[in-house]
Protein backbone atom coordinates (compact mmCIF):
# COMPACT_ATOMS: atom_id res chain seq x y z
CA UNK A 1 0.00 0.00 0.00
CA UNK A 2 1.91 3.33 -0.83
CA UNK A 3 2.37 6.06 1.93
CA UNK A 4 -0.42 8.22 0.65
CA UNK A 5 -3.19 5.95 0.51
CA UNK A 6 -2.19 4.37 4.17
CA UNK A 7 -1.96 7.98 5.56
CA UNK A 8 -5.63 8.99 4.10
CA UNK A 9 -7.18 5.88 5.50
CA UNK A 10 -6.14 6.20 8.50
CA UNK A 11 -7.75 9.96 8.54
CA UNK A 12 -10.70 8.87 7.02
CA UNK A 13 -10.95 5.87 9.09
CA UNK A 14 -11.42 8.64 12.24
CA UNK A 15 -13.08 10.77 10.60
CA UNK A 16 -15.61 8.79 8.44
CA UNK A 17 -16.74 11.91 6.02
CA UNK A 18 -14.32 14.78 4.51
CA UNK A 19 -13.51 16.98 1.66
CA UNK A 20 -9.91 16.83 -0.28
CA UNK A 21 -8.81 19.90 1.35
CA UNK A 22 -9.60 18.80 4.58
CA UNK A 23 -7.72 15.59 4.06
CA UNK A 24 -4.84 17.39 2.97
CA UNK A 25 -4.45 19.52 6.06
CA UNK A 26 -5.06 16.37 8.22
CA UNK A 27 -2.35 14.49 7.19
CA UNK A 28 0.20 16.95 5.70
CA UNK A 29 -0.05 15.64 2.04
CA UNK A 30 -0.11 18.24 -0.46
CA UNK A 31 -3.55 18.82 -2.40
CA UNK A 32 -1.93 17.56 -5.73
CA UNK A 33 -0.81 14.16 -3.63
CA UNK A 34 -4.10 13.94 -2.21
CA UNK A 35 -6.41 14.70 -5.57
CA UNK A 36 -4.28 11.92 -6.85
CA UNK A 37 -4.22 9.25 -3.93
CA UNK A 38 -8.34 9.92 -3.78
CA UNK A 39 -8.96 9.54 -7.26
CA UNK A 40 -7.46 6.10 -7.15
CA UNK A 41 -8.62 4.94 -3.58
CA UNK A 42 -11.94 5.44 -5.22
CA UNK A 43 -11.41 2.93 -8.22
CA UNK A 44 -10.45 0.65 -5.60
CA UNK A 45 -13.59 1.65 -3.90
CA UNK A 46 -11.74 2.40 -0.66
CA UNK A 47 -13.80 5.60 -0.66
CA UNK A 48 -16.76 7.10 -2.16
CA UNK A 49 -18.31 10.18 -3.11
CA UNK A 50 -21.05 11.28 -0.92
CA UNK A 51 -21.72 14.88 -3.09
CA UNK A 52 -20.67 18.48 -2.75
CA UNK A 53 -21.17 20.68 -0.25
CA UNK A 54 -21.11 24.97 -0.06
CA UNK A 55 -17.25 26.33 -0.48
CA UNK A 56 -18.69 29.77 0.53
CA UNK A 57 -18.83 31.22 -3.37
CA UNK A 58 -16.31 29.20 -4.83
CA UNK A 59 -16.25 25.66 -6.31
CA UNK A 60 -18.15 23.69 -4.74
CA UNK A 61 -15.87 20.78 -2.45
CA UNK A 62 -16.50 16.90 -3.02
CA UNK A 63 -17.32 15.31 0.35
CA UNK A 64 -15.19 11.78 0.41
CA UNK A 65 -16.64 8.65 2.91
CA UNK A 66 -14.40 5.95 4.07
CA UNK A 67 -16.01 2.76 2.62
CA UNK A 68 -15.39 0.25 5.91
CA UNK A 69 -18.03 -2.59 3.98
CA UNK A 70 -14.54 -2.64 1.45
CA UNK A 71 -12.09 -3.35 4.01
CA UNK A 72 -12.48 -7.06 5.14
CA UNK A 73 -9.80 -9.57 3.90
CA UNK A 74 -9.33 -12.72 5.20
CA UNK A 75 -5.35 -13.95 6.51
CA UNK A 76 -5.58 -17.69 6.44
CA UNK A 77 -2.51 -19.48 8.10
CA UNK A 78 -1.34 -22.81 8.70
CA UNK A 79 1.66 -24.22 9.93
CA UNK A 80 2.61 -27.66 10.60
CA UNK A 81 2.38 -28.68 14.80
CA UNK A 82 3.00 -32.60 15.15
CA UNK A 83 1.06 -34.64 13.53
CA UNK A 84 -1.79 -31.72 13.13
CA UNK A 85 -1.55 -28.07 11.34
CA UNK A 86 -2.74 -25.13 13.58
CA UNK A 87 -4.93 -23.00 11.66
CA UNK A 88 -5.42 -19.14 12.55
CA UNK A 89 -8.03 -17.06 10.59
CA UNK A 90 -7.46 -13.45 10.90
CA UNK A 91 -10.11 -10.51 9.18
CA UNK A 92 -8.52 -7.79 8.72
CA UNK A 93 -8.95 -4.10 7.83
CA UNK A 94 -7.86 -1.99 4.68
CA UNK A 95 -4.34 -1.50 6.96
CA UNK A 96 -3.55 -5.04 7.45
CA UNK A 97 -4.63 -4.56 11.53
CA UNK A 98 -6.67 -7.89 12.68
CA UNK A 99 -10.15 -6.96 13.70
CA UNK A 100 -11.31 -10.60 14.18
CA UNK A 101 -10.07 -13.58 14.35
CA UNK A 102 -10.28 -17.50 15.03
CA UNK A 103 -8.18 -20.39 15.63
CA UNK A 104 -8.26 -24.14 15.45
CA UNK A 105 -6.61 -27.23 14.51
CA UNK A 106 -6.89 -29.71 11.27
CA UNK A 107 -5.86 -33.20 10.74
CA UNK A 108 -5.66 -32.19 6.99
CA UNK A 109 -6.76 -29.96 4.33
CA UNK A 110 -8.78 -29.97 0.96
CA UNK A 111 -10.75 -27.74 -0.65
CA UNK A 112 -14.06 -26.71 1.48
CA UNK A 113 -12.15 -27.09 4.96
CA UNK A 114 -12.02 -23.10 5.53
CA UNK A 115 -15.75 -23.08 4.57
CA UNK A 116 -17.20 -22.73 7.76
CA UNK A 117 -14.43 -20.31 9.16
CA UNK A 118 -15.22 -17.86 6.21
CA UNK A 119 -18.30 -18.35 5.91
CA UNK A 120 -18.78 -16.98 9.70
CA UNK A 121 -16.01 -14.26 8.97
CA UNK A 122 -18.51 -13.09 6.25
CA UNK A 123 -21.65 -12.45 8.31
CA UNK A 124 -20.36 -9.12 8.85
CA UNK A 125 -19.44 -8.12 4.63
CA UNK A 126 -18.20 -9.95 2.14
CA UNK A 127 -14.98 -10.63 2.07
CA UNK A 128 -12.72 -8.91 -0.52
CA UNK A 129 -9.73 -11.13 -0.64
CA UNK A 130 -8.22 -14.27 0.62
CA UNK A 131 -4.71 -14.88 1.33
CA UNK A 132 -3.53 -18.06 2.42
CA UNK A 133 -0.12 -19.11 4.22
CA UNK A 134 -0.26 -22.77 3.68
CA UNK A 135 2.97 -25.10 4.19
CA UNK A 136 3.31 -26.81 0.60
CA UNK A 137 0.83 -24.35 -0.85
CA UNK A 138 -2.76 -24.64 -0.85
CA UNK A 139 -4.36 -26.76 -3.53
CA UNK A 140 -5.54 -25.64 -6.62
CA UNK A 141 -8.60 -27.26 -6.07
CA UNK A 142 -9.20 -25.10 -2.98
CA UNK A 143 -8.04 -21.92 -4.89
CA UNK A 144 -10.33 -22.33 -7.42
CA UNK A 145 -13.45 -23.50 -4.89
CA UNK A 146 -11.96 -20.28 -2.35
CA UNK A 147 -12.85 -17.73 -5.36
CA UNK A 148 -15.99 -19.03 -6.52
CA UNK A 149 -17.63 -19.08 -3.66
CA UNK A 150 -16.97 -16.06 -2.20
CA UNK A 151 -16.35 -14.42 -5.31
CA UNK A 152 -13.02 -12.79 -4.55
CA UNK A 153 -9.20 -12.60 -5.15
CA UNK A 154 -7.38 -15.80 -3.56
CA UNK A 155 -3.47 -15.56 -3.19
CA UNK A 156 -0.79 -18.47 -1.60
CA UNK A 157 2.35 -16.27 -2.01
CA UNK A 158 5.56 -18.70 -0.85
CA UNK A 159 7.27 -18.42 2.73
CA UNK A 160 10.12 -16.25 1.15
CA UNK A 161 7.80 -13.95 -0.75
CA UNK A 162 6.29 -12.96 2.74
CA UNK A 163 9.70 -12.43 4.51
CA UNK A 164 11.24 -10.83 1.81
CA UNK A 165 13.27 -7.69 2.09
CA UNK A 166 12.25 -4.55 0.39
CA UNK A 167 16.20 -3.97 -0.50
CA UNK A 168 17.28 -4.08 -4.18
CA UNK A 169 19.10 -7.19 -5.41
CA UNK A 170 18.71 -8.95 -2.22
CA UNK A 171 17.82 -13.03 -2.14
CA UNK A 172 15.59 -14.43 0.71
CA UNK A 173 15.62 -17.98 0.97
CA UNK A 174 13.28 -19.32 3.77
CA UNK A 175 13.93 -22.93 4.98
CA UNK A 176 11.01 -23.94 7.32
CA UNK A 177 11.56 -27.41 8.90
CA UNK A 178 9.61 -30.15 7.12
CA UNK A 179 8.61 -27.76 4.40
CA UNK A 180 9.80 -26.85 0.85
CA UNK A 181 12.35 -24.38 0.55
CA UNK A 182 11.78 -21.07 -1.16
CA UNK A 183 13.06 -17.92 -2.27
CA UNK A 184 12.77 -14.56 -3.60
CA UNK A 185 14.68 -12.11 -4.71
CA UNK A 186 13.96 -7.90 -4.56
CA UNK A 187 14.77 -6.71 -8.12
CA UNK A 188 13.39 -3.59 -10.52
CA UNK A 189 11.13 -2.45 -6.74
CA UNK A 190 9.23 -5.78 -7.06
CA UNK A 191 9.25 -9.09 -5.23
CA UNK A 192 10.43 -12.06 -7.26
CA UNK A 193 9.62 -15.64 -6.42
CA UNK A 194 12.01 -18.10 -8.02
CA UNK A 195 9.99 -20.69 -8.44
CA UNK A 196 9.65 -24.61 -7.08
CA UNK A 197 13.26 -24.90 -5.49
CA UNK A 198 12.13 -29.22 -5.09
CA UNK A 199 13.15 -28.53 -8.74
CA UNK A 200 17.01 -28.26 -8.46
CA UNK A 201 19.79 -31.06 -8.46
CA UNK A 202 20.40 -31.32 -4.84
CA UNK A 203 21.27 -33.85 -2.59
CA UNK A 204 17.03 -34.48 -0.91
CA UNK A 205 14.17 -32.06 -1.13
CA UNK A 206 14.47 -29.81 1.74
CA UNK A 207 11.34 -31.01 2.55
CA UNK A 208 12.82 -34.04 3.29
CA UNK A 209 15.82 -33.82 5.37
CA UNK A 210 16.44 -35.41 8.56
CA UNK A 211 17.37 -32.22 10.46
CA UNK A 212 19.29 -34.38 12.86
CA UNK A 213 21.54 -35.06 10.60
CA UNK A 214 23.93 -31.87 9.91
CA UNK A 215 26.12 -33.34 7.40
CA UNK A 216 22.92 -33.62 5.04
CA UNK A 217 21.89 -30.72 6.36
CA UNK A 218 25.32 -28.60 5.42
CA UNK A 219 25.66 -29.84 2.37
CA UNK A 220 22.06 -29.29 1.08
CA UNK A 221 21.87 -25.48 1.78
CA UNK A 222 25.16 -25.26 0.66
CA UNK A 223 24.28 -26.69 -2.89
CA UNK A 224 21.34 -24.31 -2.69
CA UNK A 225 23.46 -21.25 -1.79
CA UNK A 226 25.74 -22.23 -4.80
CA UNK A 227 22.95 -22.37 -7.21
CA UNK A 228 20.80 -19.41 -6.15
CA UNK A 229 24.18 -17.47 -6.23
CA UNK A 230 25.01 -18.47 -9.74
CA UNK A 231 21.37 -17.83 -11.01
CA UNK A 232 20.28 -14.71 -9.73
CA UNK A 233 23.73 -12.85 -8.81
CA UNK A 234 22.44 -11.07 -5.79
CA UNK A 235 24.30 -8.32 -3.72
CA UNK A 236 23.35 -10.48 -0.75
CA UNK A 237 21.29 -13.35 0.84
CA UNK A 238 18.84 -13.78 3.81
CA UNK A 239 18.57 -16.95 4.73
CA UNK A 240 15.73 -17.75 7.21
CA UNK A 241 15.91 -21.40 8.87
CA UNK A 242 15.64 -22.92 12.42
CA UNK A 243 17.29 -22.09 14.99
CA UNK A 244 21.11 -23.60 14.12
CA UNK A 245 24.04 -23.39 15.92
CA UNK A 246 27.01 -20.95 14.60
CA UNK A 247 28.98 -24.03 14.35
CA UNK A 248 27.03 -25.46 11.52
CA UNK A 249 26.15 -21.67 9.76
CA UNK A 250 29.95 -21.38 9.51
CA UNK A 251 30.31 -25.15 8.25
CA UNK A 252 27.56 -24.12 5.83
CA UNK A 253 29.42 -20.38 4.95
CA UNK A 254 32.63 -22.81 4.22
CA UNK A 255 31.02 -24.70 2.18
CA UNK A 256 29.34 -22.28 0.34
CA UNK A 257 32.51 -20.69 -0.62
CA UNK A 258 34.27 -23.74 -1.73
CA UNK A 259 32.07 -24.34 -3.61
CA UNK A 260 31.58 -20.63 -5.35
CA UNK A 261 35.65 -20.14 -5.06
CA UNK A 262 35.34 -18.17 -2.67
CA UNK A 263 32.73 -15.88 -4.82
CA UNK A 264 30.12 -16.22 -1.94
CA UNK A 265 28.29 -12.63 -1.32
CA UNK A 266 27.41 -11.74 2.14
CA UNK A 267 24.84 -14.10 3.93
CA UNK A 268 22.98 -13.17 6.74
CA UNK A 269 21.01 -16.27 8.96
CA UNK A 270 18.21 -14.87 10.87
CA UNK A 271 15.66 -17.44 12.81
CA UNK A 272 12.69 -18.14 11.71
CA UNK A 273 9.64 -17.93 14.60
CA UNK A 274 5.97 -18.25 14.96
CA UNK A 275 6.23 -14.36 15.79
CA UNK A 276 8.09 -13.65 12.51
CA UNK A 277 6.18 -15.12 10.29
CA UNK A 278 2.87 -13.59 12.10
CA UNK A 279 4.29 -10.25 11.88
CA UNK A 280 5.55 -10.88 8.28
CA UNK A 281 1.80 -12.19 6.89
CA UNK A 282 0.38 -8.67 8.49
CA UNK A 283 3.29 -6.56 6.60
CA UNK A 284 2.78 -8.62 3.48
CA UNK A 285 -1.41 -8.50 3.62
CA UNK A 286 -1.40 -4.65 4.30
CA UNK A 287 0.82 -3.88 1.15
CA UNK A 288 -1.03 -6.53 -1.07
CA UNK A 289 -4.45 -4.98 0.20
Amino acid sequence: MKASHKKILTFMQEREEATRPQMAKGTGLSLVAVNSAVAELCELGKLVMQGSIPSGGGRPAYLYRFNSAHGRHALVSLQKEGPLLQGKLEVLDLQGLPIWQKEGRFAYIEEESLDGWLDEATTAGELKSILLFIPGGAPIAMRRHLQERYRCRVRTPATATILATRKENVATLCLPPGQGASCAVFRNGKIQECGNLGLLPLPIDWAEVDHSDHTMQEETVAKLLQIITCMLSPESIILHTPAWSSKLMERIRFNTGTKLRGSLPPIRFLPLTAELMVQAMRRYAAAWL
